[in-house]
């Protein structure tokens, strides 16, 4: 699972090519505990995307069944 920290750090890279294009879709295709999907939500948002956009941009996916339950 991505420490809070270190997700913070990989959406600002990886969003940071999208100011100004519109609301990206962000999928973490192994999401644990959606630290990653967290810090992208908390990121869009500071950037003013209303909360159902984010809400509808952001995807995750786990199939390992303990870290689903976390």
């Amino acid at each position: 699972m991505t420490p809070p920290a270190l997700a913070k750090v990989l959406v600002r890279l990886a969003l940071e090519p999208w100011k100004g294009r519109g609301v990206p879709r962000v999928l973490d295709p192994s999401c644990g505990t959606g630290n990653l999907l967290v810090a992208a939500a908390e990121r869009l948002l500071a950037r003013g995307v209303k909360p159902l956009a984010v809400a509808r941009a952001l995807r995750g996916v786990e199939i390992e069944e303990g870290a689903a339950q976390v």
